[in-house]
């Protein structure tokens, strides 16, 4: 978390009223670090989705982190910064075909699939891939639930991996995703032992699992009480009592453990209103911009004001963001100081699912500039 009088003097040089983010690149260094502790033998591919920022892209890879790539724009971002195919999943269980004879074309073979049609396109367009089950696991206990889209059910891997027989694909291993923003360590200890099973029905039909991917999800905050070191613990501790002794490379997909608490957003506003006792701020970012994590990642983002004010005269407000949409709108209610147009507000730990997801300029507005510590 970055002090006031540090955002006042970066604000005071800059003098500008666009919305800016400070990225703190020693967060993600932190964060690496954290992971390399908690899960050493886990081998990070970071899920570019989270926040492709080249300069954060460029410092993970020297850190050593491997990438998670769900496109094209994505594979051949990474190609350019480590010009190495092995670094890469390709993560998406449902390609483009083009996108997946891209792959093919620059040595991308690791890759997921959940279903049969997707099989029978990996084995007509690149046959040669080492594939992933994608399966469903729990995922009630997250902000983002995928498997309403997502994951092979349980009862339907024996057919899949019958259908990977027929075809004579190389099955390598499983993979899993139990959300994203997830607050239960025990659903990663569930969805090992689910990987254990369905490594037994590969068996059957002579796989021999080598690669697990244990997806994302993970929390760079304690949240309901449960820290990413307890999370590491119950992973731990199902490689430990189902795959303990076993030749299996455990691979991993965090993007917001990585990156949320390494941006502050600063928005400052840029009108007002009073209405019936409550004040209307317009600010100069919103939910087609960095906001957009309001709808796409049910984050609720805190927003404090930079200047001193007395705390005990606060006055309900509303805040809007910077479109001419009426949906455009950050907090119904709040509780702030009076606000003068031109003051600043600033959202801590707002690194991920925010520049990431945000539309391409709609009403003209885009949060281009950027600050790094």
């Amino acid at each position: 978390m970055l002090n006031n009088e540090l955002i006042k003097d970066i604000i005071n040089d800059r003098k500008s009223d666009e919305p800016l983010f400070i990225v703190d690149l020693n967060e993600i260094i932190n964060a690496f670090e954290r992971w390399n502790k908690c899960l050493p033998t886990i081998k990070p591919y970071y899920a570019m989705k989270c926040n492709p920022n080249p300069l954060i892209i460029k410092l993970l890879a020297s850190l050593g982190c491997n990438f998670d790539c769900a496109s094209k724009t994505e594979i051949n971002k990474i190609l350019e910064i480590t010009d190495d195919p092995s670094r890469i999943i390709f993560a998406h269980p449902c390609k483009y075909r083009s996108h997946l004879q891209y792959a093919k074309e620059n040595g991308i073979d690791l890759m997921t699939f959940d279903n049969e049609e997707e099989l029978y396109k990996i084995f007509n367009i690149h046959r040669n891939a080492k594939i992933l089950l994608r399966l469903a696991v729990d995922d009630s206990k997250s902000l983002c639930k995928f498997n309403i889209k997502f994951g092979c059910p349980y009862e339907n891997i024996r057919n899949l991996i019958q259908i990977v027989k027929s075809l004579d694909l190389d099955l390598v291993g499983f993979s899993f995703h139990v959300g994203s923003g997830c607050n239960s360590a025990e659903t990663y200890y569930d969805a090992l032992r689910i990987c254990k099973e369905a490594q037994e029905i590969a068996l059957f039909y002579g796989y021999a699992i080598n690669v697990i991917d244990i997806g994302g999800g993970f929390m760079a905050h304690i949240d309901k009480g449960v820290s990413f070191e307890d999370v590491a613990i119950e992973i731990n501790r199902g490689i430990q009592d189902f795959f303990d002794n076993e030749d299996i490379r455990f691979i991993a997909e965090p993007g917001r453990f990585m990156v949320q608490k390494s941006h502050t957003l600063i928005v400052s506003v840029i009108s007002k209103k009073k209405m019936n006792d409550k004040f209307i701020y317009y600010i100069n970012d919103g939910v087609y911009g960095s906001f957009n994590c309001i709808i796409f990642d049910h984050q609720n983002p805190e927003i404090f004001p930079i200047k001193n004010y007395d705390k005990s005269l606060l006055y309900e407000s509303q805040i809007f963001g910077n479109t001419c949409d009426s949906l455009d709108m950050i907090k119904n209610s709040i509780f702030l100081p009076e606000l003068d147009i031109g003051d600043y507000l600033y959202v801590d730990n707002f690194g991920a699912y925010t520049s990431s997801a945000k539309s391409d300029g709609f009403n003209g507005y885009k949060v281009l500039d950027y600050i790094y510590l």
